[in-house]
């Protein structure tokens, strides 16, 4: 089902000013200002590792034909809401997002989104992780929460977009929709998935990360009918020889050190999905609450033992990638978790990590 519709958008594409700005230039300025969004490399250049944000490397798709030839640039990247060859909830509702980037000088000035479907764009608000738009029909703002920096990620990110939208109609009359959902992307260049063979690895691998989640319904409109949650030492497992992967998540209480706010726990969880054997292509989730924490209201898991995907009306679908430059050598890794089941609210989970 589509969560909203972005009916208008007028896209801002001047460069920065001129001037010496205490000795920085256009594109220095835009560096900083997109560092306040991702900390993922503004491009990858054949042949490199990665390039931090620099005067070159900052520059967009349109700088130069040898450029275009040779580099990979962040709006080429695609943002996620689940991984689609492992999605069993809603494979064919995903909603997707790329960053929109003046080719003058690298800024990003706003967000491209797919959603059902339905493509649309939306301004980004000065130097902030905020985009909207606003017009007589529709009031629209989108909050682009990543968090790859806090683990130095380089080649992807990982996080939460919050949707808030008002549309009214020729009567006046409004219609409010929110959603939150977990999102991941990286550089397909990097992107080593598909490559990595467990038994070229002599021991696991062991991605340190965060993990951040929502649960509740994602349409909701109520702040309360939704739980925040967020491990900022989760940990995600390569296994040698097999290639499972175990993600782990300890979901308790938190405050965002950015707002002061303060956030209720919930479970503790482990994903797993098997890549060989008889249960190759399955996952399987587990909630337990050995802590015994206080579990908000309406927000129990109603299945607190394993669950395998789609299996007893249960809806679970598990997906990883891994970058790097090799795929003997995993740098970083991202995830999307999606869970539901009759009775209970559903579990949207993004990670992203890197190799200890």
């Amino acid at each position: 089902m589509k969560r909203f519709a972005i009916l208008t958008s007028v896209m801002a594409l001047a460069a920065c000013g001129g001037g010496s700005g205490g000795g920085m230039s256009e594109f220095d300025r835009a560096a900083l200002s997109n560092a306040n969004v991702t900390g993922m490399v503004s491009r990858i250049q054949s042949g490199d590792t990665y390039n931090d944000f620099s005067r070159r490397a900052t520059v967009g798709r349109g700088a130069s034909s040898r450029d275009v030839a040779t580099n990979v640039f962040l709006d080429d990247v695609l943002f996620e809401s689940a991984d689609k060859e492992y999605d069993t909830v809603n494979p064919n509702e995903d909603f997707m997002m790329r960053f929109v980037v003046d080719h003058n000088n690298g800024k990003i000035v706003g967000i491209e989104t797919i959603d059902d479907g339905e493509i649309g764009t939306i301004d980004r608000v000065g130097d902030t992780n905020e985009f909207a738009i606003e017009s007589d029909t529709e009031s629209i703002s989108a909050y682009v929460q990543l968090f790859g920096y806090n683990k130095g990620l380089k080649y992807a990110d990982f996080g939460l977009v919050d949707v808030h939208g008002i549309y009214r109609d020729e009567n006046g009359d409004e219609n409010i929709t929110q959603f939150i959902m977990p999102i991941a992307g990286g550089y397909e260049s990097k992107n080593i998935t598909a490559d990595m063979d467990p038994d070229n690895f002599s021991q696991d691998i062991v991605f340190n990360g965060i993990a951040v989640a929502d649960v509740g319904e994602p349409n909701t409109s109520v702040a309360g009918d939704r739980l925040t949650l967020r491990d900022n030492n989760a940990t995600l497992t390569f296994k040698q020889g097999t290639g499972n992967e175990i993600l782990a998540a300890n979901f308790g209480e938190w405050t965002d050190a950015t707002t002061g706010a303060h956030y209720d726990g919930w479970y503790n969880i482990v994903a797993t999905r098997y890549n060989t054997g008889e249960d190759a292509g399955k996952a399987e989730i587990a909630f337990s609450n050995p802590e015994g924490r206080v579990i908000p209201s309406g927000f129990e898991a109603v299945d607190s033992g394993k669950v395998q995907n789609n299996t007893h009306a249960n809806q679970l679908s598990v997906g990883f990638n891994y970058y790097g430059d090799t795929p003997d050598v995993p740098h970083e890794a991202t995830g999307i978790i999606h869970y539901q089941c009759p009775g209970c609210q559903p579990f949207l989970m993004g990670f992203g990590g890197k190799a200890q």
